[in-house]
């Protein structure tokens, strides 16, 4: 998979608008049709989505700090955008200045683009929040992992999960959780305990996410086989992506 382009002012305009909740219905669901099929764009949102929440590696956030000067600079010269909130303007320069600086010093690795390409968080189950429920516990961690707060969940889960190690439901929101926070060793011990058990619902979503975590740590090879056992359809594009 060749590496995807530099985003254009108005694309990044309209992944913000995407990423921040400000498309009406009929653009979002336009866009979510671009980005179901077209694997650069969806790497270009997620690129965008890290940059603008800060969720990056150490190493990228070091880098970023010796364009510190040139984020400052261009930040005088954009021009203001009629209804858009400061912090928006702000998180656009950001966001310009880091994917510059990110493909111009090749910090990403085919793999890792690969990986942003087509990892999208599994959204997680409904929750039946109640006084009287019986997984109170389990359903207020399900709450934090759909918020974004992983670590959370992650204490939860896994004081649960020490008391019923066979439960597949556990070790696969545990490995999702894991994946999310970007540790793939932990999230491929979880996702493998529900592959081991063979019989579970959530067997065809460990498989596709226990290849992506593979192709995230460069391990192709490792990833081809559950590649080939998952059911999801973008599977043949991906073994294709990581065969080239």
């Amino acid at each position: 998979m060749d590496q995807y382009p530099d985003i254009s002012p108005s694309e990044l305009e309209r992944i913000e608008r995407y990423l921040t909740g400000q498309m009406d219905a009929p653009e979002k669901e336009g866009f979510e049709s671009e980005l179901a099929a077209q694997p650069v764009l969806r790497a270009q949102t997620g690129e965008v989505k890290l940059l603008i929440t800060g969720i990056r590696e150490v190493s990228v956030a070091e880098k970023m700090k010796q364009f510190h000067d040139e984020m400052n600079s261009t930040e005088k010269t954009v021009p203001r955008i009629g209804g858009m909130k400061r912090w928006l303007v702000a998180a656009s320069v950001i966001a310009v200045v880091g994917i510059g600086m990110w493909f111009a010093l090749g910090r990403n690795s085919r793999e890792d683009n690969t990986y942003l390409a087509y990892y999208e968080k599994d959204p997680g189950l409904l929750s039946a929040m109640g006084s009287t429920s019986d997984n109170y516990d389990f359903d207020r961690a399900m709450i934090d992992y759909k918020n974004g707060n992983n670590p959370a969940a992650i204490k939860t889960w896994e004081t649960q999960v020490k008391q019923s190690p066979a439960n597949d439901t556990l070790n696969y929101f545990l490995g999702s959780a894991y994946l999310a926070e970007g540790n793939t060793s932990k999230a491929l011990e979880y996702f493998n305990q529900v592959i081991r058990k063979g019989e579970s619902s959530f067997l065809q979503d460990a498989y596709w996410y226990s290849a992506l975590a593979f192709i995230k740590e460069g391990k192709n090879k490792e990833a081809r086989p559950l590649l080939e056992k998952s059911d999801r359809k973008e599977k043949d594009e991906l073994l294709k992506a990581i065969n080239d």
